[in-house]
């Protein structure tokens, strides 16, 4: 019996030292659940507070012609893509007969860098003629200002390079109604693509933006405070009637900020003090636009009066380190 007896123990300590093993892996098993499903859940509400973009795309003012520079104007948006822009807007890239054209869009391309198209002179939707101010692409198309106007925009609108148009650049409310017309037709021809217009930063930005609603996707106004007296916190309050604007609009929003010196526009002043804004103004500048306009686009104006300055690499050194903290 004594010897039944302490098999009879033996087997007991076996059951329960197996329960006791059993126990343990399913109280390891359900802390991993609860790990596991705690982290899910952080990582789910993360990703729902988290903002679709938290910055803007950024991009830059620029006026090359093809037409006088051919290489040129290609070496400029290099530079310009170099620096990390990856949009510009060049005032004079009609300025060129088709291959020039042609030529900067595909560089365009090749850079990853993103093309609007600038159709806010009066010819585009008002009065004067485009072929007169285009005469290459006009003779190349062989047709009249209307004909000419849907030439252009079916050559640009299949190229990979293109963000969309530009149409109304501190244009007055009258404008508006015209513009808007020529904006329909143009979405009728590139519905893809979308329509910027940008008013001036005036106190009455919001009287001067809002009549340009319908005639775009994307509202936007310009500040340039440094030099005119006016503190950096006005952009502030320019971007805030943007996004006030935009959002009544049911449009998206962006800013247009300073990276040049009063200065260089001797006829638009006299202004108190004129200079280049710092880095660290320029910085504070982007920082203010984002947070009070929410913008999808932020434009630096601009590449041109930078690269024609007396110390153009210290300025392009300070715009980069504002524009993308370098």
């Amino acid at each position: 019996m004594a010897t039944d007896g302490c098999l009879g123990d033996s087997h007991g300590r076996d059951r329960r030292r197996r329960m006791k093993q059993l126990q343990t892996i399913f109280v390891l098993a359900l802390l991993a659940t609860m790990i596991l499903a705690a982290g899910l859940g952080t990582s789910e509400t993360r990703a729902r507070s988290a903002p679709v973009s938290s910055q803007p795309l950024q991009g830059i003012y620029e006026y090359c012609a093809p037409q006088t520079s051919p290489h040129g104007c290609l070496q400029r948006l290099s530079h310009i893509a170099a620096g990390g822009f990856r949009v510009v807007l060049n005032y004079a890239v009609f300025d060129a007969d088709p291959a020039q054209l042609r030529g900067y869009m595909d560089q365009a391309a090749r850079l990853g860098v993103k093309l609007i198209w600038p159709m806010q002179d009066t010819p585009w939707w008002g009065r004067g003629s485009l072929a007169a101010i285009y005469p290459r692409l006009a003779a190349a198309c062989g047709c009249s200002d209307a004909a000419l106007a849907r030439y252009l925009i079916g050559l640009v609108k299949q190229s990979p390079a293109t963000w969309g148009y530009y149409l109304a650049d501190e244009q007055a409310p009258a404008d508006a109604p015209a513009v808007a017309a020529f904006s329909r037709r143009l979405h009728v021809l590139d519905p893809r693509h979308p329509r910027l217009v940008v008013a001036g930063g005036e106190d009455t930005v919001g009287e001067l933006l809002a009549p340009y609603a319908s005639a775009a996707d994307v509202l936007g106004a310009d500040s340039y405070p440094v030099g005119t007296g006016q503190g950096i916190a006005r952009v502030r309050s320019i971007a805030s009637r943007v996004r006030a604007v935009a959002a009544r609009s049911h449009r998206r929003a962006a800013m247009v900020l300073q990276a040049f010196d009063w200065s260089e526009y001797p006829k638009t002043g006299p202004w108190p003090a004129p200079r280049w804004p710092t880095a660290a103004e320029m910085r504070r500048m982007r920082n203010l636009a984002i947070d009070a306009a929410h913008p999808s686009l932020i434009m630096w104006y601009s590449a041109f009066d930078i690269l024609r300055a007396p110390d153009a690499s210290a300025h392009w050194r300070d715009l980069l380190r504002a524009a993308f903290g370098r």
